[in-house]
């Protein structure tokens, strides 16, 4: 789901990570997660990766925003349980982040971080039976 081609350019994709090209228009995109904690599903933002250079670049731009995703956690069942678990962690780290910020009202954002960081007895059924090592 990184770098959508969704975006209306008749130049090089690079040119939007370069700064040298600014979206106009955005062929609707659909997304399909298939790793937790990327977020994607909401995002404005994309990432393109030149691994001949050595680069990394982000692009946001609210036209880029997926007008509809497939949420379905089965998709990220076939994900080595390493992969998984730095998905836990970077849900918990965007969590914390955001529940020690210094932002006047954060009362909706530090609730919903408490009972996401409380600890759970039950796991989710589809777990049941799983021996994952990391």
């Amino acid at each position: 789901m990184e770098a959508r081609n969704g975006l209306a350019h008749d130049g090089d994709v690079w040119d939007f990570f370069a700064g040298r090209a600014e979206a106009r228009a955005c062929y609707p995109v659909g997304v399909v997660p298939t790793i937790p904690a990327a977020g994607n599903e909401m995002s404005n933002g994309c990432v393109i990766t030149d691994k001949d250079g050595n680069l990394k670049r982000a692009y946001d731009n609210d036209l880029a925003r997926p007008k509809f995703a497939v949420m379905n956690r089965e998709r990220t069942f076939s994900l080595p349980a390493y992969q998984t678990a730095c998905g836990a962690v970077d849900i918990m780290m965007h969590t914390m982040e955001r529940y020690f910020s210094q932002e006047d009202d954060m009362t909706l954002t530090d609730e919903l971080a408490e009972v996401c960081s409380a600890p759970s007895s039950r796991a989710p059924r589809s777990w049941s039976g799983t021996t994952h090592k990391i």
